[in-house]
């Protein structure tokens, strides 16, 4: 069994080349998905990468904006503050971390002293959330880049964030600079998880790709009754035709409303009725002449065995005769003779016409 399973799959692609060969239903609703397919693939992924740009997009300039309400409220509550110290600015830094937390909805903090550009002491008071903490999360490109500035400009990098699960997450690191009275120059780095704006965009894109699937067998369906329609037809009219050339003059292609098809109808039975017309015609014809050469080979029969019987009687004397009038005999027997052949081959003739006897 599994031998003839065997053999029975590879002849699939010689049995579907054969289908596609002598079937004009199967070629044209193969080439309408194939084409159909390819257009739904390519309007698919252009509005997948479309889609998934613009929800990046609107996501990253929410959240630069939330990371700079965040920046500015931190700024405003070290800028409002004239105490010194390091447990005063420790309670500042408080501060400003609930403030960054109202403000950008996100958790994931770090607060790194600038080098170089701090009093004595305070990096100690820098921080941050474990998911930043990471090696290569916020990237030393990053970091030098919002250290250079000096005019509150922000800067953002994609990342990879880790999530509670032991797997990674896209995400957005948003870095700017703030400035502490008392401390110096410091970095602050927010972090936003593009998880669910990651499983929107799955979803929008298996939406397409089931949408788009669904499309291809629906157009696949259509064409499929479409050019069952159409070929039906056809097929009726090719079976006709093989019936007409097997002898059976009586069939027709039945017609039904008056489109083209009908119209095709009624022109290959007006042909079909032409055609039984004249060959019935022709047989009427070749029956008369059968019958003619039948009555003609009969009726010669007799005049030509009365003929042959006083032509033989001269023969026989031709040496009483006269020369001219014996060699006038002599004619006469020769031309009686061969008369007679051709009369006996036209009547077995006319017997193989009529039937009733049979060459061998």
């Amino acid at each position: 069994m599994r031998g003839r399973a065997w053999r029975d799959w590879r002849g699939w692609p010689r049995r579907v080349v054969g289908v596609w060969r002598r079937s004009l239903q199967f070629r044209t609703v193969v080439i309408t998905v194939v084409l159909s397919a390819l257009a739904v693939v390519a309007t698919g992924a252009y509005m997948a990468v479309s889609i998934g740009n613009d929800l990046f997009q609107s996501r990253l300039q929410q959240v630069l904006v939330e990371s700079k309400n965040a920046a500015g409220a931190a700024q405003t509550i070290f800028d409002s503050s004239d105490s010194a110290g390091e447990a005063s600015t420790i309670s500042l830094l408080n501060s400003a971390k609930s403030a960054i937390i109202a403000s950008s909805s996100s958790r994931l903090i770090a607060l790194y002293a600038t080098p170089g550009q701090t009093t004595g002491g305070t990096t100690v008071l820098s921080f941050a959330s474990p998911e930043l903490a990471t090696s290569g999360v916020i990237t030393p490109e990053l970091r030098d880049q919002v250290a250079a500035d000096s005019e509150g400009t922000q800067y953002w990098q994609s990342v990879e964030l880790s999530n509670e699960n032991g797997g990674t997450d896209p995400g957005i690191i948003v870095g700017s600079p703030l400035t502490i009275p008392g401390a110096g120059a410091f970095e602050l780095y927010i972090g936003y998880n593009l998880a669910e704006a990651e499983q929107t965009l799955v979803f929008v894109q298996q939406t397409l790709w089931l949408g788009g699937l669904a499309l291809v067998a629906l157009i696949g369906l259509v064409a499929w009754l479409i050019v069952r329609l159409v070929v039906q037809p056809i097929r009726m009219a090719a079976e006709t035709s093989e019936k007409l050339a097997a002898g059976h003059l009586e069939v027709r292609i039945p017609e039904r409303g008056d489109d083209v098809i009908s119209t095709l109808a009624r022109s290959f039975n007006g042909m079909a009725d032409s055609m039984q017309s004249q060959i019935t015609q022709l047989a009427e014809l070749t029956q008369v002449q059968q019958r003619f050469v039948s009555d003609v080979s009969h009726e010669l029969r007799t005049p030509l065995t009365t003929i042959r019987l006083a032509g033989d009687v001269l023969y026989d004397q031709r040496e009483s005769f006269p020369p001219a009038t014996g060699r006038t005999a002599e004619l006469l027997h020769t031309q009686t003779e061969r008369f007679e052949l051709l009369l006996t081959d036209l009547l077995e003739i006319s017997r193989f016409d009529a039937g009733s006897a049979h060459l061998d």
